[in-house]
């Protein structure tokens, strides 16, 4: 068996745009939000355009599975990353 759990990478909320997390991610991965983007199937623009539009859920939870973190974190929340306990 393997479960997932979240763990909260800080206690305090920041005030970040989805924009700015996937940037901050992708940094951390040494990959332009460009490449992200191709690397995802989308076109190379659309994390731009996710900071005047809200994203599809089908397409934030791509970019959450490639980082391995919740949605909810993608949107500002505290849950950073999952944590497989294999049994």
């Amino acid at each position: 068996y393997v479960l997932y759990s979240f763990l909260p990478k800080r206690f305090e909320r920041h005030e970040m745009t989805i924009f700015e997390r996937i940037k901050e991610l992708s940094k951390k991965r040494n990959i332009s939000v460009k490449e992200l983007a191709l690397q995802l199937g989308f076109s190379e623009n659309l994390f731009y355009r996710w900071k005047t539009t809200n994203p599809k859920a089908e397409d934030l939870a791509k970019v959450a599975d490639y980082f391995n973190v919740s949605v909810d974190y993608l949107l500002g929340g505290l849950a950073c990353c999952r944590l497989a306990v294999v049994l």
